[in-house]
């Protein structure tokens, strides 16, 4: 999915999802993209960047409001670290 530290232009809402939950980079991107739709340079829905052991996602949309809950509920991340 290219490089990682991708931010959108114009963030609205900020997600936090612990690291230690994340066992697949790619499954939890893919997560982001099943939830906000498919990110592209031309039209970016949501951005993330990694801060210490957090993902930050910036998002678009102001649902699902706890991103996290939702990414385990998919089976995006893992239930406990």
């Amino acid at each position: 999915m290219g490089e990682l530290n991708r931010m959108c232009f114009f963030p609205t809402y900020e997600r936090k999802v612990s690291k230690a939950l994340v066992d697949n980079e790619n499954r939890f991107l893919g997560g982001l993209e099943l939830i906000y739709g498919s990110w592209s340079y031309d039209n970016p829905k949501f951005g993330w960047t990694l801060e210490g052991d957090q993902y930050v996602v910036k998002v678009m949309a102001d649902e699902p409001k706890d991103l996290e809950a939702k990414l385990k509920e998919i089976g995006r991340i893992k239930q406990e670290p």
